[in-house]
C-alpha cells in the first residue's frame, strides 16, 4: 500500500500539523497522493488515516471515515511518513546534496520525493540526521555534487560521521524538473543527484 495513488486523509487541526500538509502537499501530489482534510460530517473513503494524538479531536469532527489503515503519532512529520509508507515505512532514503553558495537537499525515500529545501551548508548533516531519524528508513544513501564549494559539505558530513558518495554534477541541472511542484534549478539538481548510483 506504500505505492502512488494513496489517499490520505488528515484528520490532525493543530498548527504545527498544518504547516507540515502546507509543506509537503504540493509535491506529494504532483506524485499522485492525495491529501484530504475530513470537513465536519463528510464521508470519505481513504487509504490511511491520520488521526489526531488526542482521540476527542477525531470525535468532534463526526465525519464519517472508513481507512484501510490507521496513524497516530505525536510528531506531525513521523505521522506523514508513517502513513505516506504505511504500513511498514521506507526502505531507503536516498539524498542529493547540490553544494554552492547555500546547499540545495532533495530526498527520495524509497521512489517518492519527499524533502526538498535550500538551507546554509554547515546546517546540511543536522537535516539530514533529522530525515533518517523521523522517516525510519532502514538503510540510506547519500550523494553529494562534486561541484564548486562541495569541500564544506564533506567536511560537516565526515564531522557528523555520516557515510556519502561524491558524484558527478554533469547534466543534472540541464535534466529537468522531476516534478512541476519543483522550480528551483538547484533542488532540481539535488533531485537528480540522489538518484545517481555513481
Amino acid at each position: 500500500m506504500s505505492g502512488l495513488g494513496k489517499v490520505i486523509a488528515w484528520a490532525r487541526g493543530d498548527p504545527e500539523s498544518i504547516k507540515v500538509v502546507r509543506a509537503a502537499k504540493e509535491v506529494l501530489e504532483e506524485q499522485g497522493f492525495q491529501i484530504v482534510l475530513p470537513e465536519v460530517g463528510s464521508r470519505i473513503s481513504c487509504d490511511v488515516l491520520v488521526e489526531p494524538w488526542e482521540s476527542s479531536e477525531l470525535e468532534g469532527l463526526s465525519a464519517r471515515i472508513e481507512a484501510k489503515g490507521r496513524v497516530r503519532e505525536r510528531d506531525p512529520w513521523r505521522a506523514l511518513f508513517k502513513a505516506l509508507f504505511y504500513p511498514s515505512g521506507p526502505s531507503s532514503l536516498r539524498i542529493g546534496i547540490d553544494p554552492g553558495t547555500s546547499c540545495a537537499l532533495a530526498a527520495y525515500a524509497d521512489s517518492v520525493l519527499v524533502w526538498t529545501e535550500k538551507l546554509q551548508c554547515s546546517e546540511v548533516s543536522k537535516k539530514i540526521s533529522w530525515l533518517l531519524r523521523i522517516t525510519g528508513a532502514q538503510s540510506h544513501r547519500i550523494n553529494v555534487g562534486a561541484g564548486e564549494g562541495y569541500e564544506v559539505v564533506v567536511e560537516e558530513l565526515m564531522r557528523a560521521g555520516l557515510s556519502f558518495a561524491l558524484v558527478s554534477e554533469e547534466g543534472t541541472t540541464r535534466r529537468g524538473r522531476p516534478f512541476r511542484g519543483v522550480r528551483d534549478k538547484d533542488i532540481s539538481a539535488a533531485a537528480s543527484l540522489a538518484l545517481k548510483v555513481k
